[in-house]
């Protein structure tokens, strides 16, 4: 039964877009009919205001290419009916040089015929509807300033030059087309470049309103024409209520298309936003994960290559007399659930960002991550002496995941690059410059010749020096990508085997401070 119903609707709703082709095609074949059995003079209805205008035969095939090129066949076909409609005309205009004899419309006819497949030749081939729309408004203004003079002084329209025979029936079956046309192209150049239009609700989309928009002033054509026809009206009568309610009709159209355009646009502006918000935030978490997966991928390598060292150390002979089992266990044992706590901090951090809670990450304060990632990477140092100085002005809280990064990077670094000729000292220091919370890292390690790889500090996958420890070549690039991602900046000053300093710099209205 729904089925049933769907059905003669779509039945219904086809029958009403096409109407305008119904129309042409159906005229145009009763008047190549009665010019084959010369029965003219029968459909012609309007002789009383112009006798001498008759639909041509070329005028009816020209009509009944245009009627037929509107219904949905392949483009290719579509093309090849224009074509074939404009050769047609352009014959007409030719036709001393034929070989036979066409009877041929008027000149404003062919005219208007040629405008109109060409216009509609530019609505097939070009994605560009302007020349489309300009010959469109060219044929509804000539056809429109037709239709008035054939009811206000057709004496002077027949005087024009040009216009001698044209018949109403001619300037009626052109403004028919000129307004199908013109729906064809507002919504190919609108519609199919708005995924939000075709998905609108009913209520508020314009274009599910196309087919009573365009199709109205089409019945109220054959309405009058019929009454004309059956002379149950006086013509100018007639005529001049038929232009009256057209005007008023494209009135009425163009308000409710207004208004629904009004709201139709409210809601793709709102979606424009919406998508740009996602947009924004889809960016940031790839951005995350970008981060999750540098995190990941050296802080857990690392601790894991230590473990192994220690291993190593366990089976080698000779460390036996310098550290005892139960010492090395003790450190594996700290390794891993220090491994253990990475591994959590992580987990938490890819939560955070799956949900979307990337202001909610876990926080801690500077001191316990300098605590707990210099006990990560004491075990490459063995048993060597190892100073730490640390003094913090104060103790401000950051992202856990973020400073854990930063301090592992510059811990691990200065272990890698010390020097053999004298033991590891490191400071570091906070303190307040205009507002800006600065820490320093320094070290009395290798140091760099920034003279020589200056421009290369910070970029990945970069080594500068030769040791026997395992190094990825991205703890800086990483060091200072995690210090951008905290709004902050970081610079380092390094000397040949005197050391490096590096100052990491915050806004300290950006964090909170462990006291408060």
């Amino acid at each position: 039964m729904n089925t049933n119903k769907r059905g003669n609707k779509n039945f219904i709703l086809f029958i009403i877009k096409k109407l305008s082709a119904f129309v042409i095609i159906t005229v145009a074949v009763i008047n190549i009919i009665a010019w084959k059995y010369s029965k003219v003079a029968l459909i012609n209805f309007n002789y009383e205001i112009n006798p001498d205008a008759t639909m041509k035969i070329v005028t009816a095939l020209g009509f009944l290419l245009l009627g037929i090129s509107q219904f949905k066949i392949k483009r290719w076909m579509q093309i090849c009916l224009l074509s074939l409609g404009l050769l047609l005309q352009l014959l007409q205009l030719t036709q001393p040089l034929l070989p036979f004899e066409i009877k041929s419309g008027s000149p404003i006819t062919i005219a208007l015929f040629i405008i109109s497949f060409t216009e509609l030749l530019f609505h097939k081939v070009s994605t560009n509807y302007k020349y489309a729309i300009i010959l469109n408004s060219l044929v509804y203004t000539i056809t429109l300033f037709t239709l008035y003079q054939f009811v206000l002084n057709p004496l002077d329209l027949v005087a024009l030059p040009g216009f001698e025979s044209i018949s109403w029936n001619t300037a009626v079956l052109f403004y028919i087309n000129v307004i199908t046309s013109s729906k064809q192209i507002l919504k190919a150049a609108i519609i199919n470049n708005f995924t939000t239009v075709e998905s609108a609700p009913s209520n508020i989309n314009p274009f599910k309103y196309f087919p009573l928009y365009f199709e109205f002033p089409v019945l109220l054509i054959i309405t009058t024409s019929l009454l004309i026809h059956f002379k149950i009206v006086n013509t100018n009568y007639a005529v001049f209520i038929l232009l009256f309610l057209l005007n008023l009709a494209t009135i009425a159209s163009a308000t409710i298309f207004t208004s629904k355009f009004i709201k139709l646009f409210r809601i793709i502006i709102a979606t424009q936003k919406e998508v740009r918000y996602k947009n924004i935030k889809l960016i940031e978490k790839n951005k995350y994960l970008e981060d999750f997966a540098s995190i990941t991928s050296h802080n857990l390598k690392e601790p894991v290559i230590a473990l192994n060292n220690l291993i190593e150390i366990k089976n080698n002979e000779a460390y036996k007399n310098k550290i005892s089992t139960e010492e090395i266990d003790m450190m594996v044992s700290d390794n891993i659930k220090n491994l253990s706590q990475s591994i959590d901090t992580i987990n938490r951090f890819l939560n955070a960002i799956r949900k979307g809670e990337t202001q909610n990450f876990e926080y801690i304060t500077i001191s316990k991550a300098i605590e707990s990632q210099q006990k990560i990477v004491t075990d490459y140092i063995e048993n060597e002496i190892v100073e730490t100085k640390v003094n913090l002005e104060e103790d401000l809280i950051f992202p856990k995941v973020y400073i854990e990064s930063i301090f592992y990077n510059l811990f691990s670094n200065a272990y890698k690059y010390r020097s053999t000729n004298r033991a590891l000292l490191i400071k570091i220091n906070s303190s307040y410059v205009n507002n800006n919370y600065i820490v320093t890292f320094e070290d009395n390690g290798l140091g760099i010749d920034l003279n020589k790889h200056g421009k290369d500090i910070f970029k990945p996958n970069k080594r500068f020096h030769k040791t026997n420890m395992p190094s990825s070549g991205f703890g800086l690039y990483f060091t200072k990508m995690h210090v951008e991602k905290l709004d902050g900046t970081i610079d380092l000053y390094s000397e040949t085997d005197k050391g490096t300093l590096i100052t990491i710099t915050f806004n300290k209205d950006n964090y909170e401070s462990s006291h408060n």
